[in-house]
C-alpha cells in the first residue's frame, strides 16, 4: 500500500508544476569545480526507494508532507554537518523546494541535489582560496589570540552570511596554524606559512577530481539515513570493502576511516589488526600525515580525499607506516605500525587459563576473547566459523578443568546471528537465543544448533562497544539465568540487517528486529550489566541512542522469564563495589575525572600558549595519575610524561595476557564470587533435602 501511494503521488504531479530551480545569491564562478547529474541516477534511485520501502522494518510514509521535509535537512547534515561551509542564506536559497526534493529526484531532476553539492563544492573552494590569500597577504597568523574556536559543532548555528563565514574561516586558519606548531614546533613561521598553502593547494586539486558519483551516493545515504541508521547504499568500491569487512580479511592497519571536511577520521579500529594491538589509534582521531618505512617523508594529508588516504596507509604486510594524528585540544603524535594481513588467524577466538588467588584459594578461570562473530561469506575462503572456534576453544579449557569460563565481547560489534545462535548454544543446549520479529509482525525464534553444551560456571564480558550479536549472546546468557554479564551497558543495536547485491554495489535494509527471550529488545537501551565496572566512557553518549533515527525500544509478549535472583545480583554488586573502593583501583576514579573534563569541552582557545600549557597539565596529571597505579601494581614510578609513552609503547608490545587489565581483573573476581554464590545455595539446598529426609524417615 505504501509503495502504491508513492507512485500515486508521482503520476499526479509534473515537473512542470514544481517551482523553478532559484539560482538566487552569489554567481558560481566558471573557475569553481562543478559536478554535473549521471542520466540514469534517477531510475536507479527510484528502484532503490521501492526496494527498501518493500522490505524495511519501518516503511517511511512519504505522502507525508513532514518526512518528506526531512529530506532536505539530512542531506545537509550530510554535507555539512559541522555548519563551516554553507551559510544560513544558502540553505534557505534552496529550502523552498525540500518539499519536491523526492519528486523531482524520481523524476530524474537532481537540480536541487546537484545545486546543494555545487554550492557545497564551491564554499569549500572559496574557504581554500580565502586562507591561501590570507596567508599570501599577511603571512603566519598570529598565534596568541583570545578567540575561541567551537569544535563540538554538532548543534553550532549556521553563520547568516557570507562575512561571519569568513571570520569563521579565520578562526579555523588560526587553528590549523597553532595545530601544527603544536605537531612540529621546530618548524619556522615560514616553514609554517609553505606548509598550510600547500596543504590548502593540495586539497584544491582534489576537489578538482570530484567524482560525480559521490553527489549520487551522498544523496541516497542521506535519504535512507531517515529510514534507520544501517540502511545504506553501497557502490562498487564501498561494497568489496564491505564484504573484505564482513568475512574477517583485510590488509593494511585495520581502522575503518571516515572522510571529513579537513581531515579523514578514524571512526573505528578492527579487532585483530596492527592497530588493535598497538592500542594508540582511537576513534576520533584526526589523520594529519602519513610516511612510508621508517624514514620516509610525513607527507601532510589534509584535506585529502578518504580514498588518496587508504592508499596511502595500505601497503605490503611487513611493511612500515607512520601515521600522524591530531586531537582535540592539540595533542599531536606520531605512530607507527607495521602493517599485516588481517586474517582470521589474527581475529579469530581465542582461549587461555588465567591463575588466580582470591577468597584464600587457587582458582583457574577460562577466558574466551571472541572479537567478531565472523563466518565465510564466499566458498573458495572455506569453512569459516565463530561457532566452531568458540566450541574448540571451550573444549581445551574443559580439559583444563577450569572452575568457570569468561566469554570476553567487550568491543564486538556483531556479525553473523547463526554464529551468535551457535556459540549460545555451547553454554544453553538447545535453547530459544533470540526472537525476531519482522515487519509484518510476525516471529521467528532463533533456536540454536549446540555442538556441544558446557555446565561449567560462565560470564560474558560486554562495553558500550558491544553491539548486535554480541548483545544478543549476553542478552541470552543474562534470560536464562546461565551467567552473569559484566562490564557496561551495551551499545543497543537490536536490528537485523539483509544485505544483497544490487546492480554493480550492495543494498543493506534493516528488515527485523531483535527481542530477547523476555520479551524486551536491547535497541537504543543495550544490555544492562549484572555487575557494572567503572569505565572513562560515557554510556549516555554512545551506541544506538546518539543517532535520532534509530528504531524505538519496544516489547513483544515473553518467551521465557528468569534472571538472578536479586539477593544474589545485590550481593555480586556489593563485593565489586568494594573491591574498587580499594588502594588498587583509586586510580580509575582520577582517570574517569579527567576523561569527563575533556567530554566537556567543547571550544579550544586560539592561543599557543594556552594550548601548550592545556597539554602540559594533561600530560602531568596523567603521569601523577599513571604513578598512582604503578605503586599499587609495584612498579618504579614515571619521572616525565616521556617515560610514561615508552612504558605504554613496550605494553603495547607485548601479548593480551601479559598486559595489565584491570577490567578483566575485577571480571575474574566477579565470576569467582558467582560461583561460591552457587556453591553455597546448592550446598544450603542439599542439607535442607537432607532435613526434610530425616524428618520424613522419623
Amino acid at each position: 500500500m505504501q509503495l502504491l501511494l508513492l507512485g500515486a503521488l508521482i503520476g499526479a504531479l509534473s515537473l512542470s508544476s514544481l517551482p523553478g530551480h532559484a539560482a538566487g545569491g552569489k554567481a558560481v564562478s566558471e573557475s569553481w569545480v562543478q559536478v554535473a547529474p549521471d542520466p540514469e541516477w534517477g531510475a536507479l534511485a527510484g528502484q532503490i526507494l521501492t526496494q527498501v520501502n518493500h522490505r524495511h522494518y519501518r516503511p517511511v510514509d512519504w505522502n507525508d508532507a513532514e518526512q518528506r521535509s526531512k529530506i532536505f535537512e539530512a542531506y545537509i547534515d550530510a554535507l555539512d554537518s559541522g555548519a563551516t561551509l554553507l551559510s544560513a542564506e544558502d540553505v534557505q536559497q534552496y529550502e523552498k523546494t525540500s518539499d519536491y526534493l523526492l519528486l523531482q529526484v524520481l523524476q530524474g531532476n537532481f537540480s536541487t541535489v546537484l545545486g546543494v553539492y555545487n554550492r557545497y563544492l564551491e564554499r569549500q573552494q572559496e574557504r581554500l582560496h580565502h586562507q591561501i590569500v590570507q596567508l599570501e597577504t599577511n603571512g603566519l597568523p598570529s598565534l596568541e589570540s583570545d578567540e575561541h574556536l567551537l569544535i563540538d559543532r554538532d548543534e553550532a548555528p549556521r553563520a547568516p552570511d557570507d562575512a561571519s563565514l569568513q571570520k569563521l574561516w579565520e578562526r579555523m586558519l588560526r587553528h590549523d596554524a597553532i595545530n601544527l606548531r603544536m605537531e612540529e614546533p621546530d618548524l619556522s613561521d615560514q616553514e609554517i606559512v609553505e606548509r598550510l598553502d600547500k596543504r590548502y593547494r593540495t586539497y584544491l586539486k582534489r576537489l578538482e577530481r570530484t567524482d560525480a558519483d559521490d553527489v549520487f551516493q551522498t544523496f541516497i545515504n542521506s535519504l535512507l539515513s531517515l529510514y534507520d541508521p544501517h540502511t545504506a547504499y553501497f557502490a562498487q568500491d564501498d561494497s568489496e570493502d564491505f564484504e573484505i569487512n564482513m568475512s574477517g580479511k583485510l590488509e593494511g592497519i585495520g581502522a575503518l576511516l571516515r572522510g571529513d571536511i579537513d581531515f579523514v577520521r578514524i571512526e573505528e579500529i578492527s579487532p585483530g589488526g596492527p592497530a588493535q594491538r598497538d592500542g594508540r589509534l582511537q576513534p576520533g582521531d584526526r589523520i594529519s600525515g602519513v610516511g612510508q618505512g621508517e624514514e620516509g617523508e610525513m607527507i601532510d594529508v589534509a584535506g585529502w580525499d578518504i580514498s588518496e588516504v587508504v592508499r596511502r596507509i595500505r601497503g605490503t604486510k611487513g611493511s612500515t607506516v607512520r601515521i600522524r594524528v591530531l586531537r582535540e585540544g592539540g595533542e599531536s603524535r606520531e605512530i607507527s605500525l607495521v602493517r599485516d594481513t588481517i586474517k582470521l588467524e589474527s581475529r579469530n577466538a581465542s582461549s587461555r587459563v588465567v591463575p588466580l588467588t582470591y577468597r584464600d584459594r587457587e582458582w583457574k578461570i577460562g577466558v574466551i576473547a571472541l572479537p567478531s562473530f565472523y563466518v565465510s561469506m564466499r566458498p573458495e575462503d572455506g569453512s569459516i566459523s565463530a561457532g566452531a572456534d568458540v566450541a574448540r576453544e571451550l573444549a581445551v579449557l574443559e580439559q583444563a578443568k577450569v572452575d568457570g569460563v569468561l566469554l570476553d565481547l567487550r568491543y564486538n560489534s556483531g556479525g553473523s546471528l547463526d554464529e551468535a545462535t551457535k556459540i549460545a548454544g555451547l553454554f544453553l543446549g538447545r535453547r530459544v537465543v533470540v526472537q525476531v520479529q519482522q515487519r509484518s509482525g510476525s516471529t521467528v525464534l532463533e533456536q540454536n544448533r549446540p555442538i556441544q553444551t558446557s555446565r561449567l560456571p560462565m560470564g560474558v564480558m560486554i562495553n558500550p562497544f558491544s553491539a548486535s550479536a554480541s548483545e544478543i549472546v549476553a542478552a541470552a546468557i543474562q534470560d536464562y539465568a546461565r551467567g552473569i554479564v559484566i562490564g557496561q551497558r551495551s551499545h543497543g543495536k537490536g536490528t537485523v540487517q539483509d544485505v544483497r547485491f544490487f546492480g554493480e554495489g550492495l543494498l543493506r535494509v534493516t528488515f527485523a528486529k531483535f527481542f530477547r527471550i523476555n520479551g524486551t529488545t536491547s535497541q537504543r537501551r543495550g544490555v544492562l550489566p549484572d555487575v557494572e565496572l567503572p569505565t572513562v566512557h560515557n554510556t549516555d553518549e554512545l551506541g544506538e541512542r546518539q543517532y535520532p533515527t534509530a528504531l524505538t525500544s519496544t516489547v513483544i509478549a515473553p518467551l521465557y522469564r528468569t534472571a538472578l535472583s536479586e539477593p544474589q545480583r545485590s550481593e555480586l554488586q556489593r563485593l565489586s563495589r568494594e573491591r574498587l573502593e580499594m588502594p588498587k583501583y583509586s586510580w580509575l576514579k582520577r582517570q574517569r575525572e579527567r576523561y569527563q573534563t575533556m567530554r566537556e569541552r567543547d571550544t579550544v582557545p586560539l592561543s599557543l600558549s594556552k594550548r601548550l600549557a592545556e597539554r602540559d597539565t594533561d600530560r602531568n596529571l596523567q603521569v601523577d595519575i599513571e604513578n598512582e597505579r604503578a605503586q599499587v601494581n609495584n612498579r618504579p614510578p614515571f619521572a616525565d610524561f616521556d617515560a610514561l609513552e615508552e612504558w605504554r609503547t613496550a605494553e603495547r608490545a607485548l601479548d593480551p595476557e601479559e598486559r595489565e587489565d584491570h577490567e578483566l581483573e575485577q571480571a575474574l573476581h566477579a565470576l569467582i564470587d558467582h560461583v561460591l554464590w552457587q556453591r553455597e545455595k546448592k550446598s544450603e539446598a542439599r542439607v535442607a533435602a537432607s532435613s526434610d529426609e530425616r524428618e520424613q524417615r522419623e
